[in-house]
């Protein structure tokens, strides 16, 4: 709900809400699939998407900063 309200793109969000159940009923999370350009893009935006998550520093991070850069990797698309 809070990504939803923060502007997070709806795509994220579903993505997100779809591993969220799949980790509630102790499924499998299947990775994201297709040979596209469109399934290369997305899974390329994804994964940038939770480096910048991985690498950001809870105690002394800028959240706006952090914010910024997820929308800007994701408005590339």
């Amino acid at each position: 709900m809070v990504a939803r309200q923060s502007g997070i793109p709806a795509m994220i969000v579903a993505r997100a809400v779809e591993i969220k159940e799949k980790l509630m009923q102790c499924q499998a999370i299947e990775p994201l699939t297709g040979d596209s350009p469109q399934s290369t893009s997305r899974r390329q935006e994804y994964e940038a998407i939770c480096r910048k998550f991985l690498q950001f520093d809870c105690e002394r991070g800028d959240v706006r900063e952090l914010m910024t850069d997820i929308f800007s990797l994701a408005a590339e698309e």
